[in-house]
C-alpha cells in the first residue's frame, strides 16, 4: 500500500510541475494552456478515484483476513504501535469470545533506566496528576 501512495504522490507533484511548465511555455496560447491543465485535472481525478477504491478494497481484505485468522483459541498477534519500546518485546494474543468480541492480551516484561527526571516524565506520569 505504501508504494501506491508514493506513486500517487509523485504523479500529482510531477504532473503538476509538468502542467505548470507547459502553461508557462505555452503562455502565448491560452487555449493550449487550459487544455493541458484540464487534461492534468482529469488524469489526476481518475488516479485519485482509482486509489480510493483500491485502498477501500485493501482495508476490506485486511478485515476479511483477520476474521479468518481469529478464532476462539488465542492466536499470536503483533502490536502495531509501541514506540519507544520495540514491538517484539510485547507478547500479544487475541481471540474471539462467546459474544463475538475480540479479546486481546498484552504482556510486557521490560526494564529500562532513565538518566534524569525529564526523560522519565516524557514517558510516565503519576496517577494523581
Amino acid at each position: 500500500m505504501g508504494k501506491r501512495n508514493i506513486k500517487l504522490f509523485f504523479w500529482v507533484i510531477i504532473g503538476g510541475i509538468l502542467t505548470l511548465y507547459i502553461m508557462v511555455f505555452a503562455n502565448l496560447n491560452l487555449t493550449l494552456s487550459l487544455i493541458g491543465f484540464f487534461i492534468y485535472l482529469a488524469i489526476t481525478a481518475v488516479k485519485l478515484i482509482h486509489h480510493y477504491n483500491f485502498s477501500k478494497n485493501y482495508e476490506k481484505e485486511k478485515i476479511k483476513t483477520a476474521s479468518k485468522k481469529l478464532s476462539t483459541d488465542f492466536t499470536d498477534v503483533v502490536l502495531n504501535y509501541s514506540d519507544p519500546i520495540h514491538r517484539d518485546l510485547f507478547k500479544c494474543k487475541a481471540r474471539i469470545d462467546d459474544e463475538g468480541k475480540i479479546v486481546c492480551v498484552v504482556n510486557l516484561d521490560y526494564e529500562t533506566e532513565f538518566e534524569n527526571y525529564e526523560d522519565f516524565l516524557d514517558f510516565f506520569h503519576f496517577a494523581d496528576n
